[in-house]
Order: C-alpha cells, then sequence, then structure tokens
C-alpha cells in the first residue's frame, strides 16, 4: 500500500487504475482485485475503477459479481477532470 500511495503522489491519482490494468494482463486476478479496490477508496466518483472491478470478475468468470460492478458502474461520474488515456486502451 504503501508504494501505491508514493506511486499515486508521483503520478496522480490514476496510477491505481493503470497497474490493475497490468495485473489483469499478467493474468494476476487477485491482485487486480486488490488494486480494483484501492483505485475505488481513491477516486471513488468516477466510474472507471467500478468497471474495472468488473472486468476482473468477468475474468474470473464469476459472472453475478461483474454484473453487479458494472451494474454500479453506471451509477458513477464520468471524470470532471484531465484523465490520461493510453494507447492501449484506445485499440479495440
Amino acid at each position: 500500500m504503501r508504494r501505491v500511495r508514493l506511486l499515486e503522489l508521483l503520478y496522480g491519482q490514476q496510477t491505481p487504475l493503470y497497474t490493475t490494468n497490468a495485473y489483469r494482463e499478467l493474468g494476476r486476478l487477485k491482485d487486480a482485485l486488490r488494486m480494483d479496490n484501492v483505485a475505488i477508496l481513491t477516486i471513488p466518483d468516477w466510474n472507471v475503477p467500478y468497471y474495472g472491478m468488473a472486468q476482473t470478475y468477468a475474468l474470473m468468470e464469476e459472472w453475478e459479481k461483474a454484473k453487479w460492478w458494472a451494474l454500479e458502474s453506471r451509477s458513477k461520474g464520468i471524470p470532471n477532470r484531465i484523465l490520461f488515456v493510453s494507447p492501449l486502451d484506445a485499440m479495440t
């Protein structure tokens, strides 16, 4: 948790989001869930970490949890400040 806080100070609030994406790409889904929770605690008003939680649960094939988090993400707002987007996020 201390490393996450240091990264947040250096790179801003989006750090947990990128860390979570990296864990998902590596298949480290339990670590991704942990970082999803950190992201939700860090930026609770944004929809992005809630959707990330849904993605992680979907990869774990826990469909009810994935559905719940996806619906929860719809109740949150979109970021109201500059959001840096990775080119990898824009790829389809």
